[in-house]
């Protein structure tokens, strides 16, 4: 009942709105007020930049700790994982400058928006996680071609090893939840490259432990093959998502089904539905759709039933861009906009 009124209240706000527009002694004070509000949240950090950010800090200091104890302990191990975080620290840092341009407003050359370009990014991320885990398979394949199986097993290493493990658990669960509450893909493709390293580092602890008591190196191949495999099916399960998102797919069966729940309540009072279509581009979703209303209708009326139609839309799906195109009824055939006559 309360959302019922709530909902009544904004159409009849709406409706004030457009009244005041038709008169002419407006002043200009509220839409520079407007402006400036705009301005202002313009200027807030977004929290998905904010969550990139913190990946790149803690790539940087990965980077950091691993390159200066692998060169002072000549570790070739180390040095390896350093240029894997350098590697981090480049992903990173392409996820931030995607998702601020996909934050970007719309403008001449891209009237819908820039979403997509967070898409973009977690399609390239998912590239980069399939070649590191292409990388660690000809790794063993040479290790073994070679007969390679040497590891270093000293203290330093294993230290490292264990404060990058615990630093990038933490970072990994700071992303996927990140991710989830702004439903990025961005930042899941971030936490996806970041579990990586938790797997690939973690392979190499396992590996160390198991060696230092049985002497049995080929263990370091059969883990690292197995995170290799791993990190794949994950890269070409993210990359089949972002491709989906490129060629706008339809927006996900859950909110399709909350769009079909709430066009079969106006249904019910009359109102017709034709030529229904979605796209998602990253965060944003787009609904168009044509309603079939009664000829006889004013401008006006029928401008409160569409308006009343997206409010009710939007409250169940959020962050959607609306286009209803409205089209005469046939007389003949009965009116279908009960919902109307009823109100009046």
């Amino acid at each position: 009942m309360d959302s019922q009124s709530s909902l009544n209240n904004n159409i009849v706000d709406s409706t004030h709105k457009r009244d005041n527009a038709c008169q002419k002694d407006n002043t200009p004070k509220d839409n520079n007020d407007h402006k400036s509000n705009n301005t202002n949240k313009k200027d807030r950090p977004s929290g998905k930049r904010f969550t990139t950010l913190v990946a790149i800090f803690v790539a940087v200091f990965l980077a950091i700790i691993k390159a200066t104890v692998g060169i002072l302990s000549g570790s070739l191990a180390i040095l390896s994982s350093a240029i894997d975080s350098i590697l981090d620290l480049l992903s990173s840092t392409i996820n931030y400058f995607a998702i601020k341009k996909a934050d970007s407003p719309a403008d001449y050359n891209h009237s819908f928006g820039h979403h997509k370009f967070e898409i973009l990014a977690a399609f390239i991320q998912s590239i980069i996680i399939t070649l590191s885990g292409v990388a660690i398979l000809i790794s063993v394949y040479n290790k073994s071609k070679n007969k390679d199986y040497f590891i270093d097993i000293s203290f330093t290493a294993i230290f490292v090893m264990v404060i990058s493990v615990v630093t990038t658990i933490l970072l990994v669960i700071y992303l996927k939840r990140k991710a989830k509450e702004y439903n990025s893909m961005a930042l899941e493709a971030d936490s996806i490259h970041y579990t990586t390293d938790i797997l690939s580092n973690t392979a190499i602890l396992a590996a160390l432990i198991v060696i230092k008591f049985t002497n049995l190196y080929i263990i370091d191949s059969i883990f690292a093959v197995i995170t290799a495999i791993y990190v794949i099916g994950s890269a070409i399960h993210l990359s089949i998502r972002a491709a989906n998102d490129l060629v706008d797919k339809n927006i996900s069966d859950e909110d399709y089904a909350k769009l079909s729940d709430i066009l079969k309540i106006y249904e019910s009072k009359g109102v017709l539905f034709d030529n229904i279509r979605t796209r998602s581009a990253g965060t944003k979703k787009f609904i168009n759709m044509h309603i079939i209303m009664c000829g006889k209708l004013t401008l006006e009326d029928a401008h409160k039933i569409i308006d009343e139609i997206e409010l009710s839309i939007k409250q169940s799906i959020s962050n959607t861009d609306i286009l209803i195109h409205p089209e005469p009824h046939d007389d003949t055939q009965g009116n279908p906009n009960s919902i109307l006559q009823n109100s009046k």
